[in-house]
């Protein structure tokens, strides 16, 4: 059976519509889609998507999700969005290739093999014969309003759901080899259909339009000038521009709650944002409106095109907190014949129910059961939720045990026991002992912590005891805790905690601030403020006392300084006597790694800044004496003098030549010339001078010129000149 495009010309009839439909088809590699009304189209997907050994048959469509049937009957799923990305989701089980393919408003999708008609769920993958039609399709299928209509290759065929053996064709279509059906929108509440079919002598098909309601048909209407396999329309599951409300989701009045909400869920085959309208007053594109008052409201629903639907919903209180349960015990361990019925109301039915979070019901029985506690859950529809719970006991129960002997834990360590002994006459070889669910080797059981222990036993005809044995712990005596703490001194971090436990269950380790248990009685480094100091006994026993250090207090001291200047003469005769008042005497006096007392005159001081660190009796820096000495000028600070003569002979008197000059000098340089202008000395250390000779030899007496550069005590450069005699 050949398939012939049915989707390529249907765009034509949607040139300028509002609405933005359009119609996809394929050939046996590619997606496309009409883009105007030239029948002119484009690729949608950009990659190959023949899969092995198939190529895509048909298509189906639901709202913006594509459905592909294989030529091997794999269905694969896309969106108009992302065409490129194919996704496989089943197969249809069918011996022959289906050669019809839709969805239905609720996602279904349907198709014809052979004669088979079938419903398939792509997101379950249930399948479902539902019966044989009576004619094979010559191509595509739709829904018409309700309808599920299939073209035959001479016409059109309205399938009876309910037994598809006796559909009817409702419109024939003489003179044409009919291929396919498509449909596209009028209006808000009609589609137009057309047929597609090879006329005798043609090679590709002629549109025509059909009327179901006066099922007449009218055409050709159009020429396809194209061979492709199938088509799909957003519209094919019967919904119209219109809008239709699906299903509106109620939150209830739950408990002492005053509003409600709603959420109502439309669908329009006009693309573009559905604007839900509240009681004429609040508006959204979600349609979930919140804080909702009790009693009755209007949604008014509009699309882009402006087709719109009203429709109502009303809040109502919820769930009862009132719920009532009447239970039957069951006989025995070996009958399974208790039962719960749970009688509760709501104003928003329907009530659904759930044991031990099984699966929510809508009967409100359940029965089969045994001996135990069992959770009940109630929901409405309007969600709100009660849970409860019912206990059930054994009308004759069977007496297992006799007694339990315990051992109780100590402190915080699991080192509890249980030791079972049985009832008479009951054989330990037919006795299975779990403890918190766990199997037990005999009837003792160890390793218990404080605590509630579920003990159940078994015997080997299934029958259970359960009950429920606390273990209480034995605390050991407190020990006594010493504690000797040390503030922090100066820094804000070098406190200290020293502590000795003393007791009988040693040995014993302590933690400080949740840190690690250890064996440390000492802690250091430690900051002001409140700490908690844990102590640990060998049994795991533990307590806790909280202990606080306090801060540092840096206290202010008032400082007086008397300070006497150095002058250009003596360079380090500055001095200053320094007085220091605060709450924490004696201060001392730090300068230059030496110690001075307060009060004392610290002397050898050359000008500059000054700074003193002040130490307090708890040997911390509280606070620097800082003052400023001024070098003093005095007359003959910047005095210099050259002698006029020397004589260099070796008597010790007048022997050198070199200035006389202030203290205060630097950047010194003297020159000697002789009387050729040759340079017969030169040196920058003042206080050396010159001897009379020249690279060790003595020069001969007469007159010399001497040139001399020089800082003074200004830092004002100086240079002189003249002449001295050198006698022999």
């Amino acid at each position: 059976m050949k398939k012939v495009a049915i989707g390529l010309l249907l765009l034509l009839l949607l040139h300028g519509s509002s609405s933005g439909q359009s119609i996809i088809f394929n050939d046996p590699r590619d997606l496309y889609e009409i883009v105007d009304g030239t029948c002119t189209y484009k690729k949608l997907n950009q990659s190959n998507i023949t899969q092995p050994l198939a190529f895509p048959f048909s298509l189906a469509r639901f709202k913006d999700t594509i459905y592909i049937l294989m030529a091997n009957n794999d269905v694969y799923r896309s969106t108009m969005t992302s065409p490129d990305k194919l996704v496989r989701i089943g197969h249809i089980p069918t011996l022959e290739t289906a050669l019809s393919f839709c969805a239905d408003k609720h996602g279904s999708l349907y198709g014809i093999a052979g004669l088979d008609l079938y419903r398939y769920n792509p997101h379950s993958g249930e399948f479902n014969m539902l019966g044989t039609v009576p004619q094979m399709p010559g191509g595509d299928m739709l829904f018409y309003k309700d309808t599920l209509m299939y073209i035959s290759e001479s016409g059109v065929i309205a399938v009876n759901m309910k037994n598809p053996s006796a559909s009817q064709m409702i419109i024939p279509i003489p003179g044409y080899y009919l291929v396919g059906i498509a449909t596209i929108p009028v209006d808000c509440t009609h589609n137009k259909l057309y047929g597609i079919g090879t006329a005798q002598g043609q090679t590709y098909p002629d549109m025509l339009e059909i009327d179901p309601e006066t099922r007449s048909v009218t055409g050709p209407v159009c020429h396809i000038p194209y061979f492709v396999l199938d088509a799909a329309s957003q519209v094919e599951d019967g919904t119209t521009l219109g809008v239709t409300v699906d299903s509106i989701d109620l939150q209830s009045l739950c408990g002492t709650a005053t509003t409600g909400g709603a959420h109502i869920f439309a669908y329009t085959a006009a693309n573009g944002d559905l604007t839900y309208t509240l009681d004429g007053i609040k508006t959204n594109t979600t349609g979930v409106f919140d804080n909702l008052a009790l009693g009755s409201h209007t949604v008014h629903i509009t699309n882009v095109t402006g087709c719109s639907k009203d429709t109502s919903f009303t809040i109502t209180k919820g769930l009862s907190d009132v719920v009532n349960l009447t239970s039957m015990n069951p006989t025995d361990c070996y009958h399974m014949d208790g039962s719960v019925d749970i009688l509760a109301s709501t104003g928003t039915p329907a009530l659904q129910y759930s044991l031990n979070d099984g699966p929510l019901q809508p009967a409100p029985h359940f029965e089969g059961l045994g001996a135990g506690t069992y959770k009940l859950k109630i929901i409405d529809g309007g969600h709100c939720t009660k849970d409860t719970s019912v206990s059930l006991r054994y009308i004759h129960p069977v007496t297992f045990l006799d007694h339990v002997t315990v051992s109780r834990p100590v402190c915080t360590a699991k080192n509890g026991a249980l030791h079972i002994t049985l009832a008479t006459g009951i054989d330990i070889r037919n006795i299975q002992l779990l403890v918190d669910g766990l199997p037990q080797s005999g009837l003792d059981a160890a390793g218990l912590g404080a605590g509630y222990h579920m003990l159940s036993i078994i015997n080997s005809s299934g029958c259970k005891y359960d009950t429920s044995i606390q273990l209480s712990s034995i605390n050991n005596n407190e020990p006594g805790i010493h504690v000797t703490v040390s503030d922090p001194v100066c820094l804000p971090d070098n406190g200290s905690v020293t502590l000795f436990v003393d007791g009988i269950d040693a040995p014993y380790t302590t933690s400080l601030d949740q840190a690690a248990y250890s064996s440390a009685t000492n802690y250091t480094g430690i900051f002001a403020g409140r700490h908690l100091l844990s102590v640990m006994d060998k049994d795991g026993c533990s307590w806790d006392t909280t202990l606080t250090l306090h801060p540092y207090n840096r206290e202010s001291v008032t400082i007086d300084v008397d300070s006497v200047n150095p002058d250009c003469r003596q360079l380090n005769k500055g001095q200053a006597t320094i007085h220091v008042d605060g709450s924490r005497p004696p201060y001392l006096l730090q300068h230059n790694g030496n110690t001075y007392s307060n009060g004392s005159t610290i002397s050898g001081l050359n000008d500059g800044r000054q700074s003193f660190p002040i130490v307090n009796a708890d040997g911390c820096t509280v606070d620097s004496a800082v003052f400023i000495l001024q070098l003093q000028m005095l007359p003959g600070c910047d005095t210099f003098y050259m002698p006029k003569a020397f004589t260099p002979n070796g008597d010790g008197n007048n022997d050198i030549f070199r200035p006389i000059h202030s203290p205060y000098l630097s950047n010194y340089l003297l020159e000697i010339y002789n009387r050729w202008g040759q340079r017969v000395y030169a040196d920058k250390d003042v206080l050396k001078g010159w001897d009379g000779t020249s690279g060790g030899r003595p020069l001969p007496a007469g007159a010399y010129v001497w040139m001399i550069r020089y800082e003074n005590f200004e830092k004002q450069i100086r240079y002189l000149k003249g002449e001295v005699l050198l006698l022999r």
